[in-house]
C-alpha cells in the first residue's frame, strides 16, 4: 500500500462500509489524482452499475489530468470482465490557461476559500492550470495498474482498452465520440467546453448511464451550464460529495 495517504475521508469511521480492497485502490491511485475518496468510490460504483445493469456502451473522461480515473476505470474494466469496452480519454494534455477561466469560473463556491491546494501546485509559471502531457498521462497509467493488477501486462492493458483524444472538446466533440456511453465523467473546471459537450454526450449516454460533473459545487460557470441543460431532461441527480454530483439518464 503507497505511503501517501488519500484525502482525509479515508479514516472517517461512518465509511466502514468502504472494502479493504476498494481502499487499496484508492492508496494506489492517490499520487495521480486530486479527487476526494468518495468521488474514487463513486467512479468504482458507477462502473459497477454498467456491469450489474448491463448498461450498453463506453467509458468516458473528459478532462483526465494525470489519469488517475484512466488506472482506476480500466482497473475496473478488467476485473469486472467488460472487455468489451474501451475507456475515451479526453484532454488537450497542454493544461487550461489560468487567463481562460471566464470571471463566472472564477467565483468559487463557499465550499471553499479558493481552488485547492492539491490543484493550485500543478500552476506552471507560464500561467498554465493542470498540465501534465499525453506522454507523462500514460506513463501515470502505466505504472499504476501494474500496481493494481501486478499478474498482467499493465501496457499491454492500455494499448487495449484506453483510446486518447487530445485537443479542445470543443475540436474534438462530436466527432470523436463513441456510439454508446455507459459512464462518463465531466472535469473540464470551465463552464464553455462543458456546455459544449452536454447536448453531445447526452445523445449518446445509454438509458441508465451515469454522468458525473466534478466541479458542480465548486465553480459557478460549470453549476449554472449543467442546470440549464438538465432541467427539462428525464434524470436523477445526487450529490457525490462536496462539489461532484452524479446524474443518471432516465
Amino acid at each position: 500500500m503507497s505511503n501517501n495517504t488519500p484525502h482525509s475521508e479515508i479514516h472517517n469511521l461512518s465509511r466502514r462500509n468502504w472494502t479493504r480492497a476498494d481502499l487499496n485502490t484508492m492508496y494506489a491511485i492517490n499520487h495521480i489524482s486530486t479527487m476526494s475518496t468518495s468521488r474514487m468510490q463513486a467512479v468504482m460504483d458507477g462502473i459497477r452499475h454498467v456491469k450489474k445493469n448491463k448498461i450498453e456502451g463506453d467509458l468516458v473522461e473528459c478532462g483526465v489530468f494525470r489519469g488517475g480515473n484512466i488506472a482506476l476505470g480500466v482497473k475496473e474494466m478488467v476485473e469486472l470482465e467488460l472487455t468489451d469496452r474501451t475507456f475515451w480519454a479526453y484532454d488537450t494534455f497542454t493544461g487550461v490557461p489560468k487567463t481562460e477561466l471566464s470571471e463566472i469560473d472564477r467565483e468559487i463556491e463557499q465550499h471553499s476559500a479558493g481552488v485547492g491546494a492539491s490543484v493550485e501546485k500543478w500552476y506552471l509559471a507560464d500561467d498554465t492550470w493542470c498540465f501534465c502531457d499525453e506522454d507523462n498521462v500514460r506513463d501515470n497509467v502505466i505504472a499504476t495498474l501494474g500496481t493494481l493488477l501486478p499478474d498482467m501486462n499493465s501496457q499491454d492493458l492500455v494499448n487495449k482498452y484506453t483510446k486518447f483524444i487530445k485537443g479542445s472538446v470543443i475540436d474534438t466533440i462530436p466527432d470523436t465520440l463513441p456510439n454508446k456511453i455507459s459512464f462518463i465523467r465531466l472535469d473540464m473546471d470551465i463552464a464553455v467546453p462543458t456546455e459544449h459537450t452536454l447536448p453531445y454526450i447526452w445523445e449518446k449516454m445509454s438509458i441508465g448511464a451515469s454522468l458525473h460533473i466534478d466541479d458542480y459545487n465548486m465553480f459557478n460557470g460549470v453549476h449554472q451550464v449543467v442546470d440549464e441543460f438538465i432541467k427539462d431532461k428525464p434524470h436523477y441527480m445526487h450529490e457525490i460529495d462536496y462539489t461532484a454530483v452524479s446524474i443518471v439518464k432516465l
